[in-house]
């Protein structure tokens, strides 16, 4: 796959980093991208998966069926859809099958994304389906809209994911774009499935950073929606239900940093026996511990089973 991305001619300019809009990006700024951002983009969904896939519980959930089913929101040129269906084929040899549908507003990223999914079907013995479909999200309505749409296809997911889309939408003032993708396309998980919503860790125009309104905006989702339930961060499996604080957590993977949430039923999370104890819970780079763990003295990753 590294071999055929080269063949589409990406650069490599790394920019200040900062949130920009990439609906209305340019051929050359999607190659851009995937010369200097789709591998790190990758790596960050594909190591939230693989953690899933070290936990014996989780990993025997894992696309339990012969054919596993995808929802992606925003996935220009399909880094997020590249790492769900490498992980998918390398933990879960009984998947013969993976149907994608995904939403992209960019005509450019798209075609990418095509291309490079169309090439991962000649790598791999697993058959993939593919629907990329032009959706451009512009306010509140647009999540009831795509929703109501899905439900005239009677369609469940095996994972429904999002990476650095819903700080997009808050650049265009569409307010609480993390609450509403969860609490729009919730309804379509299936009963093992799972729920990755992903975005950077920079502030929006008010100051606040991204991680914070992102933990706020889901702790919310989950005390109206008691039905679904964080699996990671750790602590946020502990306490997210009581918690009204906006946090900031973020994870460092090599020298990206990224925050996420991975949810899933609540019926199915418990069963994964995630462990509780009296632990100091670090949710960020920075070595900052969870509010609610920082009276214990033991240590550990917030990300991670252990």
């Amino acid at each position: 796959m590294k071999s055929f991305l080269w063949t589409l001619h990406p650069t490599y300019i790394q920019k200040r980093e900062e949130a920009k809009l990439t609906i209305d990006a340019t051929d050359a700024d999607i190659r851009n991208y995937i010369g200097t951002y789709f591998p790190r983009s990758y790596s960050e969904v594909r190591s939230i998966y693989q953690e899933i896939c070290k936990n014996q519980i989780a990993s025997s959930k894992f696309c339990p069926d012969e054919t596993a089913r995808i929802l992606s929101l925003g996935c220009g040129s399909g880094p997020d859809l590249l790492a769900a269906i490498d992980v998918i084929r390398e933990n879960c040899p009984h998947v013969k099958k993976i149907e994608i549908l995904a939403f992209e507003g960019n005509e450019n990223a798209i075609t990418y994304a095509k291309q490079i999914l169309n090439k991962e079907q000649q790598l791999t013995k697993v058959r993939l389906e593919i629907a990329i479909c032009q959706f451009k999200f512009d306010s509140i309505q647009s999540f009831s809209l795509l929703g109501d749409i899905l439900l005239t296809k009677n369609l469940s997911f095996d994972l429904i994911q999002t990476s650095k889309f819903c700080g997009e939408l808050l650049i265009q003032h569409i307010q609480k774009p993390y609450y509403y993708f969860a609490s729009t396309f919730s309804r379509f998980l299936k009963p093992n499935g799972l729920m990755l919503i992903l975005d950077v860790t920079i502030k929006n125009e008010n100051g606040l950073f991204y991680p914070q309104i992102l933990n706020g905006e889901i702790s919310e989702f989950e005390r109206l929606n008691p039905q679904f339930k964080t699996i990671l961060p750790v602590p946020c499996n502990c306490w997210a239900a009581q918690c009204t604080r906006h946090c900031f957590s973020g994870v460092r993977l090599g020298k990206g940093k990224f925050c996420f949430r991975l949810l899933g039923r609540t019926s199915m999370v418990n069963s994964l026996n995630i462990r509780r104890e009296n632990r100091r819970y670090i949710v960020n780079y920075s070595g900052d511990a969870c509010y609610y763990s920082k009276c214990f003295l033991q240590e550990a990753d917030a990300y991670t089973f252990g």
